[in-house]
């Protein structure tokens, strides 16, 4: 008998797109600015939706790694729709700051949507250090920090979303 297991054990299935669960244009529906791609922004239709181009996948999405925030889900989006950095809360610290910079010039990314939710299990109250206690004025600070930095991003390129029992709250870029 061969050590590790059998042999005979089919391979993975991959874990496709859920039915229903896409959006021709997800992004739009929060009011980013459509993808700035050259070339098709949408390659081929699949079941009367349009596929997007994977060559250039322009949006990174900071998210809280909590299993109860699905983040993507939210918004509409499927695999390979937006690149997801996913730390505790969601919140934009000193590291995912260097990670946005190189994402920005490395990646080409030239959208960016925050998604944190309440109550979250990642966070105790005063965490991070600093940042304040209210999730709406943490996920504005965070939104804050994109504006303050080098990422020559413009302001109508960021969002927030914060979600929880109430549903989903949509914060804008900060002024």
């Amino acid at each position: 008998m061969e050590r590790g297991g059998s042999r005979n054990r089919p391979p993975p299935r991959s874990a496709g797109p859920l039915p229903g669960r896409r959006a021709a244009a997800p992004t739009r529906s929060i009011g980013l600015p459509p993808r700035p791609c050259a070339g098709p922004a949408h390659a081929t239709l699949r079941d009367g939706v349009p596929a997007p181009n994977r060559s250039c996948p322009d949006l990174v999405v900071v998210a809280c790694a909590d299993l109860d925030c699905d983040a993507l889900g939210w918004l509409g989006l499927g695999r390979h729709e937006a690149h997801v950095m996913a730390n505790a809360g969601g919140v934009v610290t000193d590291d995912a700051l260097a990670d946005l910079v190189s994402a920005r010039r490395v990646l080409g990314v030239s959208r960016i949507v925050i998604v944190q939710h309440h109550p979250c299990a990642l966070l105790s109250p005063g965490e991070p250090a600093g940042w304040p206690l209210d999730p709406m004025d943490r996920l504005r600070a965070s939104l804050l920090r994109l504006v303050q930095v080098p990422l020559f991003l413009p302001a109508h390129a960021i969002r927030g979303v914060l979600g929880g029992a109430g549903g989903l709250a949509l914060v804008g870029p900060p002024a």
